[in-house]
C-alpha cells in the first residue's frame, strides 16, 4: 500500500494536474492528500472528472477555498468514517486486501501560529480514538531551528506548541529518506531560505502494523515543496540555550520512564527498531531495493563484488613506500606531547547536553567550573599520556541485576 501527500500550490494548471496524474499512475498510490488547490469549488468537479479511478474528498465545507483534497482508490481502500477540519482531513481506513484498519490525517496547517492552535487541539481529540495512526502533511512550522536555513528563525513559542501536540499525541517522525528541506522560497541567496515544513508522522502502533514502513521526500517539481539541501546557520545563541535545557528535560525523562515496563518504555523500543531498519536501499545498478529479502540480496550482492574477487596484492613494505607518507615535520608532531590548550579544546567541543559520565556530571559542569578545576583536570589527563595508566575508578563498570518480581 503506498500512500503520498504533496502542496501543489494551485491545481487550477493544467500542467500540474497532468504532473499529479502521473505522480499518481508512476508510484501506483492508494491514498493521497493533495494541498492548497486554491480550486473554487464549482470548478472542482471539472478537475476530479479527470481522475476516474479515484475518489476524491475535500473539506469546503469547512473552508472556503477547500485546501485539502484526498484521493483515494474505492477499489482498495475503505473508508469507515471521515473528519472534516479546515486544516486536515482524517480517514478511517480499511484496507480491503489485507483487512487491516488503520486512521490516516491529511494535514495542511494555516501560516498563523493562532489559528495552528486549533489544529494541535483538533488532532489531540483524534489521538484518543485511533489505533494505528499516520498524520502527514504540510504543518507550516518546523520541530526545531536545525530545521530551518535562512536569515529569518522560527519562533521558539510555536515550535515548543507544535512539539508540544505531538508529545500529547504519541506521534513521531517516520523514518525518511530524501532530502532533509521540503520548502524554499527560491529568493535569491541573500533571502532564500529552506524548512523542512513537511512531514510524516505516526503512533507507536502504526509500527505495530506496518513495520517496515518509509517516508521518502521526492523532488519538489513544479511546486516550491522538497527543496534541495542548503548549508547555512544564522541562529541566535540564546535560542540554542533554551534547546539545550529542552533537550535535558528529554534525556531527564528517557532516565525516569525509559527503564521501566511502561508504554513509553515500549514506544521507544519500536521507534528505535524502526530507525535503524533499512526499508529500502539503491543496488549497484540504481535500482530501489525494498523489503527484507530484496535489501538482504543487494548487501550481500554488492559485497560479493566487492571483496569475493581474487586480486595481486602489494608486498606490504613496497605497498607502503609508493604510498603518500608524512613530512619530518608533520611526524615529529604527531609525537610531541598534549597542551593544556589541546586538553581544555577537546573537553569544550564535548556537546554541553551530552550524557552525564559515572560521576554524574556532565561537559556542561567542566567547562562552567573551568577557572576552578583546570589545574586538577589537566594534571589528571596528561598524567594518564605520561605513565600510560588510566584509574580504575574512571574505567570501571558496576553491573547490578535488578529483579523484577517483588518476591525475589
Amino acid at each position: 500500500m503506498k500512500i503520498a501527500c504533496w502542496n501543489i500550490r494551485g491545481f487550477n494548471d493544467k500542467l500540474k494536474q497532468e504532473e499529479v496524474k502521473s505522480l499518481l499512475t508512476l508510484n501506483n498510490v492508494d491514498i493521497f492528500g493533495l494541498l492548497e488547490t486554491r480550486v473554487k469549488a464549482i470548478k472542482a468537479s471539472r478537475i476530479c472528472r479527470k481522475f476516474s479511478t479515484y475518489s476524491i474528498l475535500n473539506n469546503y465545507q469547512e473552508h472556503y477555498n477547500g485546501r485539502i483534497w484526498v484521493f483515494y482508490k474505492h477499489t482498495n481502500i475503505t473508508l469507515r468514517g471521515v473528519q472534516r477540519h479546515s486544516q486536515f482531513i482524517n480517514c478511517d481506513v480499511n484496507h480491503n486486501a489485507t483487512n487491516v484498519d488503520f486512521g490516516i490525517t491529511f494535514v495542511y496547517g494555516s501560516n498563523d501560529g493562532k489559528e495552528r492552535l486549533a489544529l494541535w487541539e483538533g488532532l489531540g481529540d483524534i489521538a484518543t480514538k485511533v489505533h494505528a495512526w499516520s498524520v502527514l502533511g504540510d504543518f507550516n512550522i518546523v520541530r526545531s531551528f536545525h530545521e530551518r536555513e535562512g536569515p529569518t528563525p522560527p519562533s521558539l513559542k510555536k515550535i515548543q506548541e507544535f512539539n508540544g501536540c505531538l508529545n500529547s499525541c504519541g506521534l513521531d517522525d517516520i523514518h525518511c529518506l530524501g532530502s532533509k528541506y521540503t520548502w524554499s522560497n527560491k529568493q535569491d541567496a541573500t533571502t532564500r531560505t529552506w524548512s523542512r515544513l513537511d512531514r510524516t508522522l505516526i503512533n507507536p502502533s502504526w509500527l505495530n502494523v506496518f513495520s517496515t514502513s518509509y517516508a521518502q521526500n521526492l523532488l519538489p517539481g513544479i511546486s516550491d515543496h522538497s527543496p534541495e539541501r542548503h548549508l547555512q546557520h544564522t541562529y541566535c545563541k540564546a535560542k540554542n540555550e533554551e534547546l539545550d535545557i529542552l533537550a535535558q528535560r528529554a534525556k531527564a525523562q528517557d532516565i525516569k520512564d525509559g527503564d521501566c515496563s511502561s508504554k513509553y518504555f515500549f514506544s521507544r523500543i519500536a521507534s528505535r527498531k524502526h530507525c535503524n531498519t533499512i526499508g529500502t536501499i539503491q543496488d549497484s545498478e540504481g535500482h530501489s531495493r525494498t523489503g527484507y529479502e530484496e535489501v538482504n540480496s543487494a548487501f550481500v550482492e554488492y559485497y560479493h563484488t566487492l571483496l569475493g574477487n581474487k586480486t595481486d596484492i602489494l608486498p606490504l613494505d613496497e605497498c607502503c613506500m609508493e604510498g603518500p607518507t608524512l613530512s619530518q615535520f608533520y611526524a615529529t608532531a604527531l609525537c610531541l606531547p598534549f597542551t593544556r590548550d589541546e586538553i581544555k579544546s577537546a573537553l569544550f567541543s564535548i556537546g554541553s547536553t551530552k550524557s552525564p559520565g559515572q560521576d554524574g556530571f556532565s561537559s556542561e559542569f567542566f567547562k562552567s567550573s573551568w577557572d576552578i578545576i583546570e589545574d586538577d583536570f589537566c594534571t589528571a589527563v596528561l598524567d594518564f599520556f605520561r605513565r600510560k595508566k588510566m584509574m580504575k575508578q574512571a574505567n570501571m563498570t558496576l553491573l547490578a541485576l535488578i529483579p523484577k518480581k517483588r518476591d525475589c
